[in-house]
Formats: structure tokens, sequence, C-alpha cells
């Protein structure tokens, strides 16, 4: 496990038990996703607060005035925080680890899938339902587009994986050929 993943689980551990104690859970997710995604996606904020001539308090004080009253005292706290130990890159991955929480929390399972093209809501919205009922419990379904799968659905829930696609179904094909074949001189 990578030093920083290490840090992250952390910082996403400690702020779930803040939120726990003060019954915020839902509010410290909406706020660090919407606070992640503005840190992650705004190059010029990004680049600011990475920039090493920069010192802490400046960026902390561009920080206060960016979020104060928008988003908890807490979720300051937490980029105060970061920011003293260099770690405000890693800002999406504390955001991650502490879904992971949450959705623990609550039984939420995700499920990754994975297509050829883009789901359309009506397909999302069938898979979630079927999901449901299979596992018993909530589901977020994340569609993954990747064209090398060719056809059919990758998915890949907890520990999970069911391979559908036209990709593993002929990659599971030529291990079969080779392996029955090995040997063989021709």
């Amino acid at each position: 496990m990578q030093k920083y993943e290490v840090a992250s689980r952390r910082y996403g551990h400690a702020l779930f038990d803040v939120a726990k104690a003060n019954d915020k859970i839902d509010l410290f997710l909406d706020e660090l996703r919407n606070v992640s995604n503005i840190l992650i996606n705004n190059d010029e904020l990004k680049l600011f607060l990475e920039h090493p001539s920069i010192t802490n308090d400046e960026k902390k004080r561009v920080l206060q005035n960016i979020f104060k009253g928008k988003v908890d005292d807490e979720i300051i706290k937490l980029m105060f925080l970061l920011i003293d130990h260099d770690r405000i890159n890693e800002i999406r991955t504390v955001y991650y680890d502490y879904k992971y929480l949450v959705y623990k929390e609550k039984g939420i399972k995700i499920a990754y899938v994975t297509t050829a093209v883009k789901m359309n809501d009506e397909e999302m919205s069938l898979l979630k339902t079927r999901l449901r009922e299979k596992y018993s419990c909530d589901i977020e379904v994340q569609n993954i587009v990747d064209p090398e799968v060719i056809g059919g659905v990758f998915l890949k829930i907890g520990d999970r994986i069911i391979d559908g696609t036209i990709r593993g179904n002929l990659e599971n094909m030529r291990k079969s050929l080779l392996d029955q074949y090995k040997g063989v001189k021709v």
C-alpha cells in the first residue's frame, strides 16, 4: 500500500468519526465531494495550492475566502490539515475513502459496470434494480466506458467480478484452445 493511501485513509476515517459524532455524515459527503471537485478541476487554484513558493498561510487564507460560510468548518479544517502536510492534492482520495466509509455504514454497494459504449438511463436503472434485488441493498452504478471490451458487460461489485464481455469470452476461448493444443506439433 502506498504511503499516500495510508494517510488519505487516516484523514477519511478521522473526518468520518467527526461527522458521525455530529450527525453530519451526508452533509460532509456532499461538501467534501464539491470541495474536491473545485480543487481538482480548477487548474488555476490547483496550481496555486501546489506551488512551493506560496506559504501555507497564504493558501489557507485563499481557501478561507473561498469556502467560509459555504462548507462546514470541519471541512475547512481538513483542507488546512492537508495543506500543512503537503497533501492537498490528495483531497480526491480522501473523498473516496470517506465515501467508502459512508456507504459501508449505510449498506450501499458500488457496482462498476464497464461497457463498450455509455449506458443510457433506462439501462442504468434496470441494472440498478436487478442488482438491488440480487444483493438486497442499495446500489450505486458507475458506468465506465472502454471500447476494448468490444461488447457485453464487465461488472465488479465488492469482490465479485462478472465478465460477460466479448473480449473476455474471446480471451477465455484463446486460453482454452492453447491449453487443449499444448504440446501438439503441427
